[in-house]
């Protein structure tokens, strides 16, 4: 008997550790932005409606990742990218997902398995996490360190590998790479048309880049090259065939349409990190402390507005 309440000691004690947060929501229905914040671990709340910050709460942790997904549901990479954390936009309940073994560089939602992907830095492997249990569905193991991934289509992903300076196509659901492709040096940021995966990067040593790289998606062949700004790092999708990318040597933001530059617009200093929100993009600013809101079409500037210290990651969602 004893033994048996020790062991629930123990794992009460474990429970509470991992404790739950709480997030004061927003009073007024809409769409917010919720920007994370690297330099002091806090959560900034964007009323999209106006452009004005509603309320700004600290948090346990930063988070370097934050991904929107399901029904009001955002998920991101907390305590040093060693734990998935779960914002629930109907009851402002944060929990937590799942512990990781190892730090988690990037993580992405595959709605085909219900599951979080997530890139194990450390590990070189990629898990694949069930969102309603917190368990490893599988693990797909990777040659060199892994940085980034975005969803391809249906089941599959790419995922870049910095330091290999190469690509692989994952198959989520058969749990295998199917190819695999070198790319540009120190290469950064991805985008995927649907027959062409862009990627730029800072380039190679002593030879800074300004060049994005479209490659066949399935051979993995250079197709073309769009001549943008100083180090594009980061692109999101567009309407009408186009896309963004984001430079943080230059800080500026390009439009590009049918390969190529269509438009510029200048956002905040260090920019890193840029999401797409319905007719507009919203560009984090780490040095100006700022978030720029673009819009699409007409590509302009629609203002720019002061979050806090260290501005990163962004999700939206509705209040409702």
């Amino acid at each position: 008997m004893k033994r048996s309440l020790i062991g629930f000691i123990m794992v009460a004690l474990l429970l509470s550790a991992c404790g739950d947060e709480s997030f004061s929501l927003p009073d007024e229905n809409g769409s917010y932005a919720f920007v994370s914040h690297l330099k002091e671990p806090s959560l900034a709340v964007l009323d999209l409606t106006n452009d004005q910050i509603e309320k700004m709460e600290p948090l346990e942790s930063a988070w370097s990742a934050q991904i929107a997904y399901g029904d009001n549901q955002i998920a991101a990479l907390s305590d040093d990218g060693k734990e998935v954390v779960n914002l629930n936009l109907t009851n402002g309940e944060i929990n937590t997902i799942a512990r990781l073994d190892s730090h988690a560089k990037a993580i992405v939602y595959v709605s085909e398995q219900q599951a979080f992907a997530v890139a194990l830095e450390d590990k070189n492997e990629v898990q694949l996490i069930d969102e309603q249990s917190g368990q490893v569905l599988t693990s797909i193991p990777f040659a060199g360190q892994l940085s980034e991934m975005i969803v391809a289509d249906e089941g599959r992903l790419f995922v870049l590998s910095t330091e290999e300076e190469r690509v692989y196509h994952l198959n989520v659901d058969k749990g295998v790479v199917e190819n695999s492709f070198s790319v540009s040096g120190r290469p950064a940021g991805m985008f995927y048309d649907g027959e062409l995966l862009w990627i730029g990067g800072h380039g190679k040593s002593g030879e800074l880049n300004h060049m994005i790289y479209g490659y066949d998606g399935e051979t993995g062949l250079l197709e073309q090259t769009i001549d943008v700004g100083l180090m594009p790092i980061a692109m999101t999708g567009g309407q009408d065939d186009s896309f963004f990318v984001l430079c943080h040597g230059d800080h500026q933001l390009y439009k590009i349409k049918e390969a190529e530059v269509v438009g510029t617009v200048e956002v905040g200093q260090n920019p890193n990190y840029v999401y797409a929100h319905h007719d507009q993009l919203l560009v984090s600013n780490f040095d100006s402390d700022t978030v720029t809101i673009v819009n699409k079409d007409p590509f302009t500037v629609a203002g720019e507005v002061a979050v806090g210290s260290g501005p990163h990651a962004i999700a939206t969602g509705e209040i409702k």
